[in-house]
């Protein structure tokens, strides 16, 4: 009887200390608002809340002004005044897979000039590939005031995102970049637990066989 009380409580444990793993990789979340940052320009990487933004743009920054669209918060602008494209990478500091759910979009200045005409998010690593198109004046308003809430199609993972604006000498601001992270225990963390499944879920057969001492 001793064996059997033994047999069963480690497989309780292993149970237990699975499913507390479980509960401690479960899915956190994070929002890139920028209103910490300083404002300043022509700077990269920007870092912030354990991630890191580096530019594929002329320009990069954080600020809050009259001349960009906003939501009156500070928030991330990325601009080109030589090419076609601005925009920046997005990677965990420490290169896990995440989701990014949704942000904030603004388009040009308030002048109403230099707007972005389409906007593509490209997703690696992870589930991925997979890419985004969020198209001006369908998914998203030029020249603000304010900025466009954008939603990512879900289901999908990505230890990198790429956000491109085009549109020549475009601006672009984003804010309030809304992430979630889930961690998925390892395969021989799984293993384990489906152990301790079978011995509790078994040791009733094995009082019925009686296979004790």
């Amino acid at each position: 009887m001793n064996s059997l009380k033994t047999f069963q409580k480690v497989g309780a444990l292993a149970v237990f200390g699975i499913a507390s793993l479980g509960i401690g990789q479960a899915a956190s979340a994070a929002v890139l608002n920028f209103d910490a940052q300083p404002e300043v320009y022509f700077v990269s990487p920007i870092y912030e809340a354990g991630y890191t933004l580096n530019s594929i743009a002329d320009g990069f920054g954080t600020n809050n002004n009259s001349l960009w669209p906003s939501n009156g918060t500070r928030h991330l602008m990325s601009w080109t005044n030589n090419s076609s494209t601005s925009g920046f990478t997005l990677t965990a500091d420490d290169n896990a897979a995440f989701t990014v759910d949704s942000f904030q979009f603004g388009s040009g200045y308030i002048g109403q000039y230099d707007a972005v005409t389409s906007l593509i998010v490209t997703l690696s690593g992870g589930n991925g590939p997979f890419s985004q198109t969020f198209t001006s004046g369908v998914d998203f308003l030029n020249f603000g005031p304010g900025l466009t809430l954008l939603t990512m199609a879900g289901g999908h993972t990505a230890t990198q995102y790429t956000f491109s604006a085009f549109g020549g000498h475009n601006r672009a601001q984003f804010d309030n970049i809304s992430i979630n992270t889930t961690n998925v225990p390892e395969p021989g963390s799984l293993s384990l637990m489906a152990l301790g499944l079978m011995i509790t879920g078994f040791a009733p057969g094995v009082r019925a066989g009686k296979l004790t001492t």
